[in-house]
C-alpha cells in the first residue's frame, strides 16, 4: 500500500490479523521519483476514497497502463475508459472486493486506452481550452 493517511493504523491492524504481513508493504508516503517503479509492479490501482475532486494518483496509474478501481465519485464517469475502470458504490467493501476482481480477470488492454484518454484530456493544451470554454460561456452570459 502505498502512502500514508488516518487508515494507515487500521489497515496494518487488520493484515495483521488476517495474517497477511508477509504479503502486504505500507510504503508509507513515497518520493514522486520513486513512484513509477511501484506502478510499473502492479496490475491494478484502488482508491475507497469517499471523495476526491480528481485524484491525480489514479491519472498516474491510467497514465502508466493500470486498470483502476475507485468508489463511485462524481469525477469517475468523466474519467471512465472501458476494459480500464471500475467502479463500485462508495463504501461498500464487498463491491470493491467485486470490482478488483472483475478488474484482475480482464485481459489488459492493447494500445493502453487509460493513458490515450489521460494524454488527450489532461493535457495542459486541453485543460487551458476547457478553461477558455467555460470563460466565454460566462462571459457570453454577463
Amino acid at each position: 500500500i502505498v502512502g500514508d493517511g488516518p487508515e494507515r493504523t487500521p489497515l496494518e491492524a487488520l493484515v495483521a490479523e488476517r495474517g497477511l504481513t508477509e504479503r502486504v508493504i505500507f510504503t508509507g508516503r513515497i518520493d514522486n521519483r520513486q513512484l513509477p517503479a511501484w506502478l510499473a509492479q502492479a496490475d491494478v490501482w484502488v482508491s475507497g476514497a469517499r471523495s476526491d475532486g480528481l485524484p491525480l494518483s489514479m491519472l498516474e496509474a491510467m497514465s502508466a497502463g493500470l486498470k483502476v478501481v475507485l468508489a463511485e465519485l462524481p469525477m469517475a464517469r468523466d474519467w471512465h475508459v472501458d476494459g480500464v475502470s471500475w467502479t463500485f458504490p462508495v463504501g461498500s467493501a464487498a463491491a470493491c472486493a467485486r470490482a478488483l476482481d472483475q478488474a484482475l480477470a480482464a485481459p489488459l488492454m492493447a494500445g493502453h486506452p487509460g493513458r490515450v484518454v489521460v494524454v488527450e484530456r489532461g493535457s495542459l493544451a486541453a485543460t487551458v481550452s476547457g478553461i477558455e470554454a467555460v470563460v466565454e460561456r460566462v462571459m457570453a452570459g454577463v
